[in-house]
């Protein structure tokens, strides 16, 4: 069963600046903080974890609204074809749903900005959000659950 998973979707320039400024120092000069920084998935780079949980939203979205969209499993690689299906899958997402009209376009390939992947998860957090506030459901002194005292609405 698939579980929403938090988006990120606030990475700014300064997060990219970071990223840099550890790689010019290479693996072997971190200090310990600095690993632990780098291995719990730095918001400057784009990692697995990201697509995997960019993955996990859209299938759950798409089961969801019954889109039936191919969601590849993250290659170790991703190439061109599976970031066209990412957006492809976004694109269809959007389009398929309500969305605020603050909510950003589908960005184009290539995917090479941390703004474009900060568009491709708000556009699901957003479709998310809709779509959970249209799924409440509420029992008070109007509404009966049983055999005899009525149905259950």
């Amino acid at each position: 069963m698939l579980m929403w998973m938090q988006t990120v979707t606030d990475r700014s320039q300064s997060d990219v600046e970071r990223v840099i400024e550890l790689l010019k120092s290479g693996w072997r000069n971190f200090s310990v903080d600095e690993r632990e920084e780098w291995l719990n998935g730095m918001k400057g780079a784009l990692n697995l974890s990201d697509l995997q949980r960019i993955q996990n939203n859209t299938q759950l979205l798409s089961d969801v609204l019954e889109l039936g969209l191919t969601v590849e499993d993250v290659p170790n690689c991703p190439d061109e074809n599976f970031f066209k299906s990412l957006v492809d899958n976004t694109d269809s997402i959007r389009n398929s749903y309500m969305i605020h009209s603050s909510t950003p376009l589908t960005p184009s390939l290539p995917l090479n900005t941390y703004e474009k992947i900060n568009d491709i998860e708000k556009i699901l957090e957003d479709v998310y959000s809709i779509l959970m506030n249209n799924f409440s459901y509420y029992c008070g002194n109007e509404i009966y659950a049983g055999d005899e005292t009525g149905l259950l609405l």
